[in-house]
């Protein structure tokens, strides 16, 4: 049976090369050109009203199957689009057995334990070793992603992260199987998930290689699987944050706890940043915003968060002194929750200590 062309026009219309269609030589070789390459993922098919744009976060992440366990398995590549969804991507060649019911067990596997185990910050982590491996800054590398003309400022980059963390937390994700052939049993698969999973978009991504041998010329065309009409009149848009901390505030429980939080947050100069599904406390040092703590309508909860308090090793010390004196201890790297129940007094002390200690260092530090 012959197998599929295309034709390559050269210098002159009347030259024709033609390319026919050509298996991967092996695995590795389809994972290596999406990573130098995400474009290949075709995000103009993916939303053609606004095409995705990707950032690779991770080549072969881990994932851990319990929480502060290590990797258990790996992810052949993840990225986040620029709505800061986490893609998570797996590759296998045609011939590949495991190309039907066995990839999709793994990659449920992959976005399940993922979600539950992976800590906020755990991305942008990966994300800025793969761009020192690359030889570039996070800063540009996001800059790019976000079409901002110039390196991303720390503050945007505290957003976007934080993004990242929510869409995570949530289950707004994006699974997508890449192979050279997209076979029957595992299209289908794709098609059902695809309609009946709301946060979740389950694509298959077909990446034919076409070869002429002759004269050393390869081409790749995408094309995207999945997509019924159905799905896309069911699937869920991905959620914007909200455009003010009022507006966030009316969907929460406990939402006179939160209002006094805000309040007081307010009252002391420090702002309360909506976001998407949680919204942030932040305080100003040497002119940036840094995010500190995180409350959350799930639980609910207050949560004080450290990891960008660790550049500055007396400060973050001093918040940990602060809470642990009332009582409050890490439950995670670098988070210390405090349910919000019915303990207003408590929770209350607890953010007028810390920022205290967050102002009496941001004074000394001018």
């Amino acid at each position: 049976m012959q197998k599929s062309r295309i034709f390559l026009i050269g210098d002159e219309a009347s030259q024709l090369f033609p390319m026919e269609e050509c298996a991967y030589d092996a695995e590795h070789v389809l994972q290596a050109h999406l990573a130098t390459t995400p474009e290949l993922l075709p995000g103009d098919q993916i939303d053609q009203d606004n095409p995705r744009r990707w950032l690779l976060v991770k080549r072969e992440a881990g994932v851990p199957c319990e929480p502060d366990g290590g990797d258990f398995w790996s992810i052949d590549h993840l990225f986040v689009d620029q709505d800061g969804v986490p893609t998570l991507v797996e590759c296998k060649r045609s011939g590949d057995p495991r190309l039907r019911r066995d990839v999709v067990a793994q990659m449920l596997d992959y976005a399940a334990n993922g979600m539950e185990y992976w800590p906020r910050g755990k991305m942008r982590a990966l994300a800025e070793e793969t761009a020192a491996a690359a030889g570039r800054s996070l800063s540009e590398a996001l800059g790019g992603l976000l079409q901002a003309g110039e390196a991303l400022p720390g503050d945007e980059q505290d957003i976007f992260w934080e993004t990242v963390d929510d869409n995570l937390a949530k289950g707004v994700l994006r699974l997508l199987f890449v192979s050279d052939a997209i076979p029957r049993e595992l299209r289908r698969i794709i098609e059902f998930l695809n309609a009946k999973m709301a946060d979740v978009e389950v694509l298959g991504v077909e990446l034919k290689q076409f070869v002429n041998a002759g004269q050393h010329f390869k081409a790749f065309v995408p094309r995207v699987i999945g997509q019924t009409e159905s799905a896309q009149a069911n699937k869920a848009t991905v959620k914007k944050k909200y455009a003010n901390i009022e507006a966030q505030l009316s969907g929460f429980p406990r939402k006179g706890v939160f209002e006094k939080i805000v309040g007081l947050a307010q009252q002391n100069g420090h702002a309360a940043e909506p976001g998407v599904t949680n919204f942030s406390l932040r305080f100003s040092l040497h002119g940036k915003q840094i995010s500190y703590a995180f409350c959350k309508p799930a639980g609910p909860s207050l949560q004080f968060y450290t990891e960008y308090l660790s550049p500055y090793p007396k400060l973050k010390s001093g918040v940990e002194e602060a809470l642990s004196h009332l009582g409050h201890a890490y439950n995670g790297k670098y988070t210390i929750t405090i349910a919000v129940s019915d303990n207003e007094d408590a929770i209350l002390e607890a953010l007028t200590r810390v920022m205290a200690v967050l102002d009496a260092y941001a004074a000394t530090s001018q």
